[in-house]
């Protein structure tokens, strides 16, 4: 998706708020610079639900006991808090991993492909929400896409990034739950490339262990 960019862009960028497992609090911050930012363009970077219910790995028997429709409805619920707080800007949603999940279901069971009710943009009333739903947003120079790489260490999954890009633009991502920025000069000026963090609640994911090495971010 490209956004043509002849005038100043001020993008706000919340990412990997993996609800119903998201920091109210992050959320709450969030929603206050991007109130104060007023923002052009608005881009969900990805995995804005977990889709916890569906996954393929272990699951909590308590945290399933809730439903799939909760974990809807709680996306649906931080979207419009977003869209609350960014105004009349453009929303985007980035595909990633974690909305992968869903797609995955649905071609698990095949006989349920192609009911229109089980689109994913049905599912979590895009539309009515005013979101669209792409792979990534170019505007400019600068790339924002929800990632496909983790690396060990913060801003080593940027420089992957930038690596990828083949350093001809920026490239803003979420994925990886951390913080971290690698810059690069080129000869035709300076890229960048940003790891967002997000607005996950660091304690409520059940498949880490220690100290979790992530970063809430905007």
């Amino acid at each position: 998706m490209k956004i043509a960019a002849r005038k100043l862009q001020r993008v706000a960028f919340p990412t990997d708020a993996h609800a119903p497992y998201h920091s109210g609090y992050a959320l709450e911050i969030a929603c206050q610079i991007i109130r104060d930012y007023s923002p052009t363009v608005l881009i969900d970077g990805g995995d804005s639900l977990d889709f916890y219910q569906i996954s393929h790995f272990s699951k909590n028997p308590s945290r399933v006991s809730d439903g799939l429709q909760a974990e809807i409805d709680a996306y649906i619920k931080l979207q419009q808090s977003l869209n609350d707080a960014a105004g009349k800007a453009p929303r985007y949603l980035l595909l990633s991993n974690h909305l992968d999940r869903w797609r995955n279901f649905v071609w698990e069971n095949p006989e349920l492909y192609g009911l229109r009710v089980l689109d994913i943009e049905n599912v979590l009333e895009l539309k009515k929400l005013g979101v669209s739903i792409v792979e990534n947003v170019l505007i400019g120079k600068a790339e924002f896409r929800h990632g496909e790489f983790i690396t060990a260490h913060s801003a080593y999954t940027a420089k992957k990034q930038l690596d990828n890009s083949g350093y001809h633009h920026s490239v803003f991502s979420g994925h990886t739950h951390r913080l971290g920025a690698f810059f690069r000069t080129t000869s035709e000026g300076i890229v960048m490339a940003l790891e967002c963090g997000g607005l996950f609640d660091v304690g409520a994911a059940d498949y880490t262990q220690g100290t979790t090495n992530w970063q809430n971010g905007l």
